[in-house]
């Protein structure tokens, strides 16, 4: 893309998660020569498509003709591999920040430092955090230190709290199983380190996510690969 193509485009401000689901869902598939309409996948919005077009002409991934370059397909192709996919998002994505970041010192940059640059770049309010929230996401995904100054925490995934303990004990009912009605996970069937989020589904009762409580964020696109199986599948049970 040439930098006036790149001026027009605003940096990055879709979640970081929909970009490497979409970047880890075309891997095994045949990569199309043209990112259009035919091609959306069909869980997508026409919205967040459009937006993920941006960003991946942002990025230099498209081109403005929505032409898949080279260095996507090589991204592509290293999604699931976590050194190839860190080298290459170092390699091919993140210079498409360097007009904006220019010689700002990331690893002891303040968070205001990083907010001015994007500012310059023609961003604010909402779009302003949403970009900066990709960026440290990139960063960390592609192994480069950053300044802690960098706040991340509105990407952090939610963990339910604990409730407190009833005061008055309910008396068992043996017509219920020991899974419970509300799909709560086996009494002392979670392994050390490891979580397990209930689904509050009442057609689907006893369905929990388990995932491990050492869980780093280089890890989390393997999740999204699987979460987007499942949205794939939700939309195909729709359509019948």
């Amino acid at each position: 893309m040439s930098s006036d193509d790149a001026a027009t485009v605003k940096p990055v401000y879709i979640p970081w998660k929909t970009f490497a689901a979409y970047v880890g869902g075309l891997k095994g598939t045949t990569l199309p020569h043209t990112l259009d309409s035919s091609v959306k996948p069909r869980a997508m919005s026409g919205g967040v498509w459009r937006q993920l077009l941006s960003a991946l002409q942002f990025l230099g991934l498209v081109t403005t003709a929505k032409e898949v370059t080279a260095q996507f397909e090589a991204l592509v192709g290293s999604y699931g591999d976590e050194r190839a996919w860190a080298d290459l998002l170092n390699k091919h994505v993140l210079p498409a920040y360097d007009p904006i970041v220019g010689d700002l010192p990331i690893d002891k940059a303040t968070q205001g430092q990083l907010s001015e640059k994007f500012r310059s770049a023609g961003v604010d309010n909402q779009v302003l955090k949403k970009c900066m929230r990709f960026y440290v996401h990139l960063l960390a995904t592609a192994g480069i230190k950053y300044s802690p100054h960098f706040s991340m925490r509105q990407e952090s995934p939610t963990v339910p709290r604990k409730t407190a303990k009833k005061t008055k004990q309910e008396k068992p009912d043996a017509t219920k199983k020991n899974s419970g009605d509300h799909g709560d996970p086996p009494p002392d069937a979670t392994p050390k380190d490891m979580l397990d989020l209930p689904l509050p589904w009442k057609e689907f009762p006893g369905c929990f996510i388990r995932v491990s409580q050492k869980i780093t964020p280089e890890q989390i696109p393997l999740f999204d690969t699987m979460a987007n199986v499942v949205k794939q599948l939700a939309a195909d049970n729709g359509s019948k």
